[in-house]
């Protein structure tokens, strides 16, 4: 009966081809995932993989970060700081931030700010600021969907789209997406009061104002 005879030098050759090209395959692999790493650490910054929604690349650092590097956002830096929640903010979140700016403080009635600022009134200072933060990630994009927002301080904020413009309450968003490792920060023109505090309690009163009606719901002051 005639045998087969395999040859040891093709089965040698065969086994080293085959090993090749598991390893080209394997480095192929490699290298892309290098690739896309590149150019998302340059892009974007440090990478954060959220459980319940699809990967998002983030700034590192926190939402307070932010707002204590930039110069617009000086007063409200310095009433985060008053009300003791700079370590809130820097806090795991995720945090939305509406941010009013130096010129949203600006239009407070004259004497608003400095009483805000009082140890007396360091609660309502505590409402106010906790009532322009939003648990959760909203960017642009998600704001713009969205009707109202829950706030740390247990109210909702009112969304508003007009064409181009997109308010909270009675504030137009003029910054949006400064993107941090714990959230973002968007920039409003108004500073935003809830319910409770009561913007005309804290303004600076003459004599002749004693009579005049107090808002019911000071977030709905106008300049």
């Amino acid at each position: 009966m005639y045998k087969y005879k395999i040859n040891d030098d093709y089965c040698e050759h065969a086994k080293n081809k085959y090993f090749w090209t598991i390893i080209t395959m394997m480095l192929l692999v490699l290298l892309s995932f290098g690739i896309v790493a590149y150019f998302a650490d340059k892009a974007f910054g440090q990478s954060v993989y959220e459980e319940d929604g699809p990967f998002l690349v983030r700034e590192p650092g926190s939402v307070w970060e932010i707002i204590n590097e930039q110069d617009d956002f000086a007063t409200l830096k310095q009433a985060i700081i008053a009300a003791d929640l700079v370590e809130t903010l820097q806090g795991d979140g995720p945090f939305t931030v509406f941010a009013p700016t130096n010129q949203a403080f600006e239009k407070l009635p004259e004497g608003a700010l400095a009483s805000l600022l009082k140890e007396d009134n360091k609660e309502k200072l505590i409402k106010v600021l906790t009532y322009h933060v939003t648990p959760g990630l909203y960017l642009a994009a998600d704001v713009v969907n969205n009707e109202e927002l829950p706030t740390l301080e247990g109210q909702e904020i009112q969304i508003n789209v007009k064409g181009d413009e997109v308010i909270v309450d009675s504030a137009h968003i003029v910054g949006t997406d400064m993107l941090a490792g714990n959230g973002t920060v968007h920039a409003i023109d108004k500073v935003l009061f809830p319910d409770q505090v009561m913007l005309m309690d804290l303004e600076q009163r003459s004599p002749d104002t004693t009579d005049m009606p107090v808002l019911s719901q000071s977030r709905m002051f106008k300049e």
